[in-house]
């Protein structure tokens, strides 16, 4: 399972995850948002675009 924590420039944080389930298969969730049924470059993929909509540049908080 891959956490992620993200600050916005608003400040606001956001945090997305990327698992696998017991089937296999991958999913994305986020706070009001499950994504499943997805390949793991899928789920990477979905999680890097998520970070990205309207033109906000996250920056990754370790």
């Amino acid at each position: 399972m891959v956490n992620r924590k993200v600050e916005f420039r608003e400040r606001a944080v956001a945090e997305i995850s990327v698992l696998q389930n017991g089937d296999g298969l991958w999913a994305v969730t986020a706070q009001g948002l499950v994504v499943t049924g997805l390949t793991k470059e899928g789920a990477e993929a979905f999680a890097a675009s998520f970070l990205r909509l309207g033109d906000q540049q996250p920056a990754q908080k370790s």
